[in-house]
Parts: structure tokens; sequence; C-alpha cells
């Protein structure tokens, strides 16, 4: 299975598994647009560890210190969410390629919407740990509460007698 270059106008494959850019993205003007547009999260982010960054070459990044704004409402829920989970859009191509997995199987059109909704869920917890935060509890915990879900429609349908049923 081929997937496309998550930078966006870039018609690429990705040629490695689990890369989300292709080759020519990976090395070029990508790379620099996101530090200039994350630079007070890599600051502050021990994820994003792409050395000391200072007054000095923060300038550099195209990001002034005369130009940090304080953020409030959505802007601020948006930029912390960014900071734990990474770039939206990545996440989103990670989480699309796995559910592009899990659709494209023979087993899925055997699922209750229950059992699908979870897997979709799991994708996207699983899309946020791998290009976030994988130390952030809340995800495992989540995927945990959605499988104790299904878990127990299951056990009531076996105990109902209708255990044959998927939808």
């Amino acid at each position: 299975m081929n997937f496309k270059c998550a930078y966006l106008g870039c018609n690429n494959v990705v040629k490695s598994v689990g890369a989300m850019h292709c080759q020519t993205c990976s090395e070029n003007k990508h790379i620099v647009e996101t530090l200039r547009r994350h630079s007070d999260e890599i600051k502050t982010n021990p994820l994003m560890d792409v050395g000391p960054i200072t007054s000095s070459n923060i300038g550099n990044m195209g990001v002034g210190m005369s130009e940090k704004k304080s953020l409030t409402g959505i802007d601020a829920t948006l930029a912390e969410r960014g900071s734990r989970y990474g770039e939206f859009r990545d996440q989103a191509v990670i989480a699309q390629n796995i559910q592009d997995v899990l659709r494209n199987t023979s087993g899925w059109n055997r699922l209750a919407p229950d059992q699908k909704q979870a897997l979709t869920v799991f994708s996207d917890k699983i899309a946020r740990m791998l290009n976030g935060d994988p130390n952030y509890v809340d995800n495992w915990h989540d995927i945990i509460g959605y499988a104790k879900l299904v878990e127990n429609r299951l056990n009531e349908k076996a105990t109902s007698g209708s255990q044959g049923e998927t939808h």
C-alpha cells in the first residue's frame, strides 16, 4: 500500500513505512516552515528537541520576540493540543492511514457499529501518540475505556443468548 506525502500540495509517494513526508519534503522548506510556526512550542516541548533556541536564533526562524502574543479561547486550546499531539494535519494523516488499513480488510464489514467506532477512536489515539506525546496517560485510558464499552456490550449479548449477531 502506498501513501501520499502529508505536505500540502505534494503528490509524491512516501516510500518508507511510517513516514509522513516524502524524501524531498523532509529535506526542504517544510521543516523550516514548521519551525517558524511552532517556535514557542519547540522552546518548551521536550519532544521537539531540535537543540537550543535562543532569542538570537529565533529571529532567524521568522518569529521575532516582539511578535509573541498571548493566546485566549480556541487559539489557546489549539496551541495546547498542538504542543501535546503535534501538528494536526500530520496526526490526521497517520490516523487516516491506520483507518484506511482497517476499512480495507474483509473483517471490517463484520464489525458492529460500536466496534467500528472504537477502532476509529483507537486510530486517533494511536496517531496522537505517534505524532506527539506517547506518555500522555489519557490516550491510553481512553483506549481502555472504549474497549471496555464494547466488551460490556458483548458480555450483555452473551448473557442474553444473542451471540451470533454482530449488528
